[in-house]
């Protein structure tokens, strides 16, 4: 991607940038292999236009419930940003600092990437400093909340035919199945040998000796006071979203169902 154009607020088509990146990813695989591409869990925006330029993708959306996410999100933030970052989160006017002032000018196109292009457009509300800013982790549910209305409406509308989605408690529960269910989606054989290369490879952490990888980032418990959690439920229930913070969601068309 021209990230000077981007800086520069020129527009560039959609359908010419996406399929640029894709090549990209896929340019020292022969056509024959089977590649898995994870994106950020903002672009199942892009999955209309994904089926739309390779209407051979399959495409499968892993998610969680809003809590366990939002706790994922914490851990991987406070595991990537300084320290100097991870104090000033812990108040509304470091966390208005750092989105306003810091992540803009460090990070500039991966903010306008991220927060402006993949999140769901009729979120303007949810996007007001009262909202994303209120709480540690508000920017985070805004997220959750956003991705999961927009799958919703795919599943509803068969726009993209195909779509399936995995429960990531179905994913650490129910391996075996999940690993034989995976490679049937992707048209692979799914024996006895095939299945133990696959449940070997999910023993291993694929960011080790990363800043993200589960060492680095942890997985102590978050303790939310009543005020966050209240907030966390203004927000899912403003996105229509039909569970609290605290509840269990699932998506349709799984792919163990």
């Amino acid at each position: 991607v021209d990230t000077t154009a981007c800086n520069m607020g020129v527009e560039e088509d959609p359908k010419a940038v996406t399929a640029a990146c894709v090549k990209v990813q896929l340019k020292d695989f022969p056509p024959e292999r089977v590649v898995c591409i994870k994106t950020y869990s903002q672009a199942v925006t892009l999955a209309p236009l994904l089926k739309e330029l390779f209407p051979s993708v399959l495409q499968l959306y892993l998610h969680r419930d809003p809590l366990e996410n939002t706790t994922s999100f914490l851990h991987f933030s406070q595991a990537i940003n300084p320290a100097w970052a991870n104090t000033l989160s812990n108040s509304f006017c470091g966390r208005r600092f750092l989105c306003e002032v810091v992540y803009p000018a460090v990070l500039p196109v991966r903010v306008s990437f991220i927060y402006k292009s993949l999140i769901d457009e009729e979120t303007a509300w949810a996007k007001a400093r009262g909202h994303c800013l209120k709480e540690r982790a508000s920017s985070f549910v805004v997220m959750w909340a956003s991705n999961i209305r927009v799958a919703q409406k795919l599943l509803a509308s068969g726009r993209v035919h195909g779509l399936r989605t995995l429960h990531y408690k179905d994913l650490v529960n129910e391996r075996r199945r999940v690993c034989e269910r995976m490679l049937t989606f992707c048209g692979l054989p799914a024996g006895p040998e095939e299945m133990e290369l696959a449940l070997a490879a999910m023993e291993k952490d694929s960011q080790q000796m990363s800043t993200v990888s589960k060492a680095s980032t942890g997985d102590e418990q978050i303790e939310y006071s009543d005020a966050e959690v209240e907030c966390y439920d203004a927000l899912l229930r403003g996105f229509g979203v039909p569970c609290g913070f605290n509840g269990d969601f699932r998506l349709q068309d799984g792919l163990l169902d």
